[in-house]
């Protein structure tokens, strides 16, 4: 039995725990499949990690054991698991959870349409990176055949789970090919984009970091820059578009902070590309002046000492921000004048 804290949602646990009945004692499970299914695509990707045991409990997706009269050691009690999958192939989405790597690996091979929850999308994503590689090889062939035909919204939804978390698997290897070109889909980015876009907290600037792989999410950089209602998101999308460049983690890496100490510093590294759309940097600018946070106003005369924006732009641009109650906005305004006095 599960010990574990935070158990799952009454609403959720019931019609597992029906089904794990009838799973466990070798019986059909054609009335409590459905809700069973349906308690599954209701929990949301990010509570995966943490209500996984709790699913495998409550559905007993594991094969039975028995104390045995020799010596107390517990030994394998025969189930119909496989059976069962072959004559009800809804188990497909539970058995992705199950504790046999050959019932993963068949669950997978039973994915046939495109997946119904977000939920789904998050366990077929983890299976790309399980521990067996049969599984690991199944879950790339199931991703190929069901994403394309998964809703974008679902994809989306899922990604803002997967984004902040896959770059850190290191099991998985060509397996992740599937799953990057279902994220990196037009749709899929503008879903995506919408809901950053509406986003009032929690980490929206880290997934359009982890989402600038993907180049159909250029074409929403503008959108989200004025739209967004978090600044942090607001500022790296305009710091994108003025960059020309799209920067994103990869990891991380140490480096040298003082060689004759032998001192050595964690960093990030980046992977880049270049843009697909083009950028008109004037309107974006003054656009960012503007701005109620101070985020995007620092962005704004960043970007006119870095990038070079032509002379009269940035003067105005200076002036305007001479007076912002920021600190750190009236100096750079003030460095940009000395500069341009001084040349």
């Amino acid at each position: 039995m599960c010990l574990m804290s935070d158990p799952l949602p009454p609403s959720v646990e019931a019609p597992l725990r029906a089904l794990g009945d009838r799973l466990f004692n070798n019986l059909t499970v054609a009335e409590t499949l459905p809700p069973a299914l349906s308690a599954l695509d209701r929990i949301p990707p990010g509570e995966f990690v943490r209500l996984a045991p709790h699913i495998i409990d409550a559905a007993r997706l594991f094969h039975r054991w028995k104390r045995a009269n020799w010596f107390g050691k517990p030994y394998r009690i025969a189930t119909r698991h496989k059976e069962q999958i072959m004559e009800a192939p809804g188990l497909a989405t539970p058995f992705l959870l199950h504790r046999d790597g050959r019932l993963r690996e068949i669950a997978l091979q039973r994915l046939v349409d495109g997946l119904p929850s977000p939920f789904v999308v998050t366990l077929l994503a983890y299976r790309l990176n399980d521990w067996v590689p049969e599984v690991r090889r199944a879950a790339r062939d199931a991703a190929c055949r069901v994403l394309p035909r998964t809703d974008a919204t679902a994809i989306a939804i899922a990604a803002e789970t997967l984004l902040l978390r896959f770059h850190a698997w290191s099991r998985w290897r060509s397996e992740r090919g599937p799953l990057d070109a279902a994220l990196g889909r037009e749709d899929v980015m503008a879903a995506l984009a919408q809901r950053l876009e509406r986003a009032t907290t929690g980490p929206a600037a880290r997934l359009l970091s982890n989402s600038l792989r993907y180049p159909a999410i250029d074409c929403q950089l503008e959108r989200l820059a004025s739209d967004a209602k978090t600044p942090a998101l607001r500022a790296l999308a305009l710091r994108t578009m003025l960059a020309g460049e799209a920067r994103w983690p990869v990891g991380w890496a140490y480096e040298w902070a003082g060689v004759s100490m032998r001192e050595q510093r964690r960093v990030r590294r980046f992977e880049a590309r270049p843009l697909t759309i083009a950028i008109d940097a004037g309107p974006l600018v003054h656009a960012a002046a503007s701005d109620r946070s101070v985020l995007l106003r620092r962005e704004a005369l960043d970007a006119v000492i870095r990038y070079q924006v032509d002379a009269a732009t940035g003067l105005a641009i200076a002036a305007r921000l001479a007076n912002d109650p920021s600190p750190s906005v009236r100096e750079r305004a003030a460095f940009i004048a000395r500069r341009h006095q001084s040349g």
